[in-house]
Formats: structure tokens, sequence, C-alpha cells
């Protein structure tokens, strides 16, 4: 059975997965919505513009738009402190090499890079294969934001456009996604179908422990068809897919926006939903009770009502439930 599947019936349990996606909507996609305006605003800033200016130029500033693309694709698995110094090394050294189109010697930016301490090879690489990806596309004026829009316009997949996207070296689908997500977020966020909302979808760990513990996979493959025991196999080796499918279903069925649930979900695995090993847990499920400490530090974002106590989800989730009759919570 195709796990694409459109999924019209509804029971008590799919109830729980649409108040989960409710509650992130309501409650964590305004801190998404703030940390994502603080990110766009600070990256405008740096590329010399503002936000309004920055936005209705990216598709016909080729420096915008790479400058667009190379803040989310250094954002892969680790520090985001570690990202970002890599990352203003790189643009520093892209500024002082680009001329009026971005074509380069690329052992000679490779060098460069080395040079001003960009001394991961994997981020190298990837700023490699990003120029002599987008000096291939001279079609849209070596603009990588216009090649995606216009593709798409085109009627080209959105599953093509990613797919060509994670032929960068060192771009995966994370960082493709996210890509992705920010730029139709931003240019083009109504009309766009469910399935095409599963491919927009970054699943980085904390959205992938978030989809999981609160039972929302699991539960959309059992919708799907899956016995329990089935479903319970696929979460091992499907990957990412399923996460990606669960999110757009469930976030269209509740009426709310797909990539916006996706960054919900991001925060709630920031702010609440700890990676913290079960039998390693404190008394009173300390994993489940928000800190705001990281958000407010890197994006200055006030802490909101619900700062300090457990998250808003524990009566949808199975997880906190475990946590709950474990260590005898109330």
């Amino acid at each position: 059975m195709s796990l694409g599947m459109s999924l019209k019936t509804a029971d008590g349990r799919e109830k729980s997965s649409i108040i989960v996606v409710r509650i992130v909507s309501e409650a964590y996609v305004p801190i998404f919505r703030a940390v994502e305006e603080k990110w766009i605003t600070d990256e405008a800033l740096r590329a010399g513009s503002n936000k309004r200016g920055y936005l209705s130029t990216l598709r016909s500033d080729w420096w915008h738009a790479l400058n667009f693309f190379l803040h989310r694709v250094f954002f892969r698995g680790r520090s985001d402190v570690v990202s970002r110094k890599f990352l203003d090394k790189t643009i520093t050294v892209l500024r002082e090499m680009l001329g009026d189109e971005p074509e380069l010697d690329l052992r000679a930016l490779d060098a460069a890079l080395k040079r001003a301490g960009v001394n991961n090879s994997e981020d190298r690489r990837m700023v490699v294969g990003t120029i002599e990806f987008t000096s291939g596309l001279q079609r849209y004026d070596f603009n990588i934001v216009d090649y995606v829009m216009s593709e798409y316009e085109r009627g080209t997949h959105l599953e093509r456009i990613l797919e060509s996207l994670k032929s960068i070296p060192g771009v995966g689908d994370k960082t493709a996604s996210m890509f992705l997500r920010d730029l139709f977020y931003h240019l083009r966020a109504s009309n766009l179908t469910q399935e095409e909302c599963s491919l927009l979808q970054p699943i980085d760990v904390h959205v992938r422990r978030v989809a999981l513990r609160t039972g929302l996979v699991f539960e959309y493959l059992l919708k799907a068809g899956y016995t329990p025991s089935q479903a319970a196999t696929l979460l091992n080796e499907a990957g990412d897919e399923p996460i990606k499918l669960s999110i757009s279903y469930f976030s269209t069925v509740a009426g709310a926006s797909p990539l916006e649930v996706n960054g919900g979900l991001w925060v709630v695995g920031k702010i609440a939903c700890k990676p913290l090993r079960f039998d390693k847990l404190t008394p009173k499920g300390k994993s489940c009770v928000h800190n705001m400490s990281t958000l407010k530090r890197e994006y200055n974002i006030d802490e909101p009502s619900f700062h300090g106590r457990r998250c808003l989800l524990y009566r949808s989730c199975p997880f906190y439930q475990t946590i709950a009759e474990t260590l005898k919570l109330k």
C-alpha cells in the first residue's frame, strides 16, 4: 500500500494526532515564526539589505540567492555556532573572489577557503560544488532560486528539483529540504499539495524525535494499512519518508500549514522534548519541561507564558505517558 495514499477516515486515534498538530500550531508555531523572522532579518542585513528588499530580489539577484542557499545548507548536524563560523568565513571569501558571475577557478576557491579557516573538507566540497552547480545555470542567470521557482512553475516535479539539489556534494536531504521549505514559505506558501508539502520537510533530530514520540508517524502508518508489527519494522527501515508524510498528512487534515508545523515540531524538540534516554530520566520527567534558554540566547526570543512548565503535548504523547506510568507522575 502506498504511503502517499489519501486517508479520509477519522477515529479516536486519528483525533489524537490532529490534537497534537493543533497544539503545535497554536503554541509552538508562533515561536517558529519569531525565530524565522529573526533569522531572515539578520540574513538580509548581512547581505546588505532589509528583509523585504532581500526577499523581493531572490529571483533576480544571484548573490542574494546564493546567500540564501548557503544560509541553509551550512547548518547540518552540528552546533549552529560552528556552522555560523564556517559560513561567515565562506561568505567573506566568496565576496572577495566573485565578480559579476558566480564562476571561479574551483581549485583556487578550495585553497582560499582553506586559508581562510574553513578547515572542514566537507564544507569546502559543498561550497565548491555549489559554485560549480550555479555556474551551470546560465539559463537562469546563475540564480539558484530562480532555477527552483522557474522549474516548479514550468511543471517540474518538486522531487526532481530536490534530487538535483542533493547532487551537490555535501548537500543532503535535510539541508536541501530546508532550503526548499524556507524558499516556498517566503515566496509561495499557498496552493501546495499535500504531496508537495511532504517534500518540503527538513527532518533533523528534533523533528524526528517529537514526531516519533508523539505517535504521529506510527499512527499514520496504521492508517495507511500497516499492522502494528509492520509499522514498527518500517519505522526502523524506511528512513525519514514516513515522518515527512505523517506531518504533511495530519497538518492538512487539521487545517494547518505543514511547513509551519514542521517548524513548530522543531521548536518542541529544541525547548522541551529532550534526547534523554528513558532509563536516564530524572524524577518528574524533566526531559518534558520547557527551557527557552537556547532560543533566547541564539535568537533573542521572549519566553512564552509556559516557560518552565511541562510540554503542552503531554496529554497526547505516548512517550510522556510511559514516563508518567513508570515514574508515578501525576
